[in-house]
């Protein structure tokens, strides 16, 4: 039962993050994390540590449509620094050394402690995997392709974007006015590292001609 819950999740988690509209990928996590935790409450005994497959499978799912998405999205124009790469590096460090202590007293346990070990196998495999997809996402340079903007796990058409202008400290975030209305938001935010700027305005500019719009804070 677990195992096909399982593979699933990974499923329905790979084909909406390469296959589904905006609005979908938007909602999946939350959509997810919430039917993983019924299944969780509902099996008996219930045993929290099962969530740790789960966030697994869901994160790795994630990781690996990333390079199907990149090749949807079409050839590379521009690739640039994400700012807050050091802040997933740091995260993804964290969950390492976490699955490291979790993994060790494991092992530290006697043979006999059977389900403690289980346990602590769902934590640390659900704490690795969280730690992969911070360190996937701290290497990732988001890029301009041929088709429109790839902000890690979301893309956005040339022709959905009606306007875009810079906000934030240092006007160093790249504000989309969207118009689809297969999204949560219309507006879509893409963090630009401060050495990049000046090469992603030139070419945004060069795509979406006549749409620059004021800065606001």
């Amino acid at each position: 039962m677990i195992e096909t819950t399982l593979a699933g999740i990974f499923l329905l988690t790979f084909a909406v993050n390469v296959y589904g509209n905006a609005l979908l990928r938007q909602l999946l996590a939350p959509i997810a994390f919430v039917v993983c935790l019924l299944i969780v409450v509902a099996s008996s005994p219930t045993t929290y540590s099962m969530l740790g497959p789960f966030v697994a499978t869901f994160f790795w799912a994630t990781i690996l449509a990333r390079p199907v998405n990149a090749r949807r999205a079409g050839p590379v124009l521009l690739r640039f620094g994400e700012p807050r790469a050091k802040t997933y590096l740091v995260m993804s460090l964290i969950a390492f050394v976490l699955t490291a202590i979790v993994v060790g007293d494991a092992l530290g346990q006697p043979l006999d402690h059977v389900a403690p070990s289980t346990d602590s196998s769902n934590l640390a495999a659900g704490l690795f995997s969280f730690g992969a997809y911070g360190l996937a996402t701290a290497l990732m340079k988001p890029a301009l392709r041929a088709r429109g903007i790839l902000n890690i796990d979301d893309f956005v058409a040339w022709e959905w974007i009606e306007a875009y202008g810079w906000r934030g400290v240092g006007d160093n975030t790249l504000v989309l006015a969207l118009n689809v209305p297969a999204r949560m938001f219309r507006h879509a935010g893409v963090p630009v590292s401060p050495a990049d700027k000046e090469a992603v305005e030139r070419v945004v500019a060069q795509r979406l001609p006549g749409k620059m719009r004021e800065n606001r804070r």
